[in-house]
């Protein structure tokens, strides 16, 4: 582990953050719903359609992210293994999947609270809680998709990353 490209590797670490706290949210979220009634109508939130549709995207961004970080932190411990130092494409190709999996965990999030309702906004529930700490652990700019697409993007197109890139 102390041989790998630092910055790239502290990207991963960053971002099981999130993932963890996107997880124990939609089991949080599965629990809830599973037993509450609409307020005006008494009718089983669990019924209705647009609340497994987000579970189901919900869960599926999850899905994408992780098997990307796994897919990518497996290729790093493999070159890491091999005594091999990753080229500047190959980093930027992993801080830019760690960036896309940290931007579908948010969304995984995000596609649940509106379905929370009113609740949902609670800071007493451990859903607001983290709802924010997702939030909050990917923004940290090794996760931030602008930065991490603009150097892939000029990379590909033969641009030197911008200076202060740390790689």
């Amino acid at each position: 582990m102390y041989s790998m490209p630092t910055f790239v590797s502290f990207a991963y670490f960053l971002c099981i953050v999130p993932l963890g706290a996107a997880k124990g949210a939609i089991e949080q979220f599965v629990t809830s719903m599973r037993h509450r009634a609409g307020t005006y109508t008494g009718a089983r939130v669990s019924e209705l359609a647009s609340v497994q549709a987000r579970i189901a995207e919900s869960s599926a961004c999850l899905d994408f992210a992780e098997t990307v970080l796994r897919r990518d932190w497996q290729e790093l411990e493999m070159s890491t293994a091999r005594g091999e130092y990753p080229s500047l494409e190959t980093k930027l190709k992993w801080k830019r999947n760690v960036a896309f999996a940290s931007g579908l965990i948010v969304k995984s999030i995000d596609t649940l609270m509106p379905a929370a309702g009113a609740a949902g906004l609670s800071s007493k529930l451990p859903l607001q809680r983290l709802f924010r700490d997702v939030h909050a652990a990917s923004a940290h700019i090794a996760l931030t998709w602008d930065i991490q697409a603009t150097a892939y993007g000029q990379s590909a197109l033969g641009i030197p990353p911008q200076s202060g890139l740390l790689l």
